[in-house]
């Protein structure tokens, strides 16, 4: 008899990401909602083992999967190791930025990879790089510099950090030279630049 696919689900906010920090409610929400539906989803499958770590300072999930709730003593990233060699196949679920999507999933390449490879996600976690690799293979992209390449030539500017999503420390400029006078706020080496484009957003 064929033994049951164990599967670690590894989802960073709500599996110990942030147990020696804060967790901002919004993130603990969004976290336990895709943790929960992706479970539920899973659990619909035949044969499959599913276990999963949980930070203590949130409620227990409500479903039937393996739980292992951290204590305080635990190096977060020393369990998430010790899951993934216990495990047959994984499932990172953590945020791009920071490079922590990328880590899990580099760490989880002993086993089966649920996932995209460390190498895509390198590329997807940068707005400069994912535009260069999709202009290099003929896909239309808003065009996207370094702030040292920034045209001087657009009716208008957009600045934003390059790595990680949201609107966070995103600005828009009428004015070149203000626009590099804010970046030369220490933004030199985190944000890129990009012609504002007229038209509706969609």
């Amino acid at each position: 008899m064929a033994s049951n696919l164990k599967i670690f689900v590894c989802e960073f906010i709500t599996g110990g990401g942030l147990y020696n920090a804060p967790i901002p409610h919004s993130l603990a929400r969004e976290g336990d909602m895709m943790l929960e539906a992706l479970l539920s989803d899973l659990l619909e499958l035949q044969g499959v083992e599913l276990f999963t770590t949980r930070d203590p300072r949130l409620p227990p999930l409500a479903l039937p999967v393996k739980v292992e709730v951290l204590r305080s003593a635990d190096d977060v990233w020393a369990v998430w190791q010790r899951c993934i060699d216990g495990a047959d196949a994984v499932w990172p679920i953590a945020p791009e930025s920071g490079g922590m999507l990328e880590k899990l999933s580099t760490m989880a390449q002993s086993r089966k990879l649920l996932g995209c490879t460390p190498s895509t996600i390198r590329i997807a976690a940068s707005k400069h790089a994912t535009a260069s690799h999709l202009a290099g293979h003929g896909v239309p992209v808003v065009p996207t510099y370094l702030p040292a390449e920034a045209p001087a030539s657009a009716i208008a500017w957009v600045a934003k950090p390059d790595d990680g999503v949201g609107c966070e420390d995103t600005r828009r400029f009428d004015d070149y030279h203000a626009l590099i006078a804010w970046l030369g706020e220490g933004r030199q080496a985190s944000h890129v630049v990009q012609p504002w484009l007229e038209g509706e957003a969609a």
